[in-house]
């Protein structure tokens, strides 16, 4: 009796490049699952706290945290399953979003949590656990210089993350010794040229801060328009305080539910922010609903005297930086990313 061979499977149908992508989508969003899972910071635990922890003073120095905070936050390096979110990160609010999940892993915030953050203080968090990730301090920038006032070409504007534009804030003897906020020039010219000088020095720059000029709300002068005209709105007075980062996520699902991803001065989400800043018209208490309203019926000369008034009490670092272009000395501006791109030139 003769035995039949064994029978074989087919051979596996070859993978698509489009098949391939899914997987690796796939693969990706399952190691975004378990970290997510993975809440508590993973490193050896002395303490109470990573051993790998490195220490970092906030540029707001502290001034808006609760008494003992001092403005510390302690960052532990990433692991190898955050970094695979960071190497597969795109862009918008959940590239957001995961930042803060990974941000809420390995950094001990000092008794607060990420929402009582200031947004101000955001960057630098960012910046110095990207930094500690990638081993390297080097901020990676190629910014283009577009035309038609710049001449299209790219340049190299690496630079050490010391070397980086920062407002440092610093608590005043006296109110005679306060440095911040910073003072106007009234020559609207001599604006211009301080910005641009003042723009390109680089590292920490220490401000101090008046003793009484720590306390929130802050006050705006009566707001005006560049050119005196008398547009609804001129005159007011606005109680304002810094915002924190569960402002920021409101201002984000706002967005979201809006489909408005704009940035820019004038879109949803910068005037949902301006509003979220604002606590009093004159004088008197109004919620977020009644400054939203405010800021859509106010007209936009005012409400850029108001973000030039908010400007001045701006501090941490500048992600909107000044370069001076190599190639036809045009001096522009230009955004950063915060994500872990600047640290590797690029690539993952």
């Amino acid at each position: 009796m003769s035995s039949l061979p064994p029978a074989t499977a087919p051979p596996p149908a070859p993978i698509s490049a489009a098949g391939m992508e899914a997987e690796a989508q796939k693969a990706h969003e399952a190691s975004v699952a378990r970290m997510l899972a993975a809440r508590p910071t993973m490193g050896v635990q002395v303490g109470g706290r990573d051993a790998l922890s490195r220490p970092y003073k906030l540029p707001s120095g502290g001034l808006w945290y609760p008494q003992g905070h001092g403005g510390n936050v302690f960052i532990s390096p990433t692991r190898g399953e955050q970094e695979e979110v960071l190497a597969g990160m795109g862009e918008g609010a959940a590239a957001s979003a995961a930042l803060r999940n990974i941000a809420e892993q390995v950094v001990d915030f000092n008794g607060i949590g990420l929402g009582d953050i200031l947004v101000l203080d955001w960057p630098a968090i960012l910046l110095n656990m990207l930094a500690y990730a990638a081993g390297d301090d080097r901020v990676f920038m190629a910014p283009t210089c577009l035309k038609p006032r710049g001449c299209g070409k790219a340049s190299d504007q690496t630079r050490s993350l010391i070397d980086m534009e920062c407002v440092e804030l610093h608590l005043a003897a006296s109110d005679a010794d306060a440095t911040w906020p910073v003072a106007e020039p009234e020559d609207p010219d001599m604006a211009i040229l301080a910005e641009i000088m003042g723009k390109t020095a680089l590292g920490t720059v220490k401000a101090f801060v008046s003793p009484d000029g720590v306390e929130e709300p802050f006050y705006t002068e009566p707001l005006k328009a560049f050119d005196g005209r008398n547009y609804p709105g001129a005159g007011t007075r606005i109680g304002w305080r810094h915002l924190r980062m569960r402002d920021l996520e409101i201002a984000e699902e706002f967005s979201q539910r809006t489909g408005s991803t704009q940035v820019k001065a004038g879109s949803k989400l910068n005037n949902v922010l301006l509003a979220l800043q604002i606590v009093l018209l004159d004088g008197n208490a109004v919620e977020m609903p009644q400054a939203y309203s405010w800021v859509k019926r106010t007209p936009s000369p005012i409400l850029a005297d108001l973000r030039r008034q908010l400007e001045r009490r701006s501090f941490g670092y500048n992600m909107r930086p000044r370069f001076r272009c190599p190639h036809c000395g045009h001096s522009f501006r230009a955004d950063l990313p915060l994500d872990g791109s600047l640290f590797r030139g690029g690539g993952a």
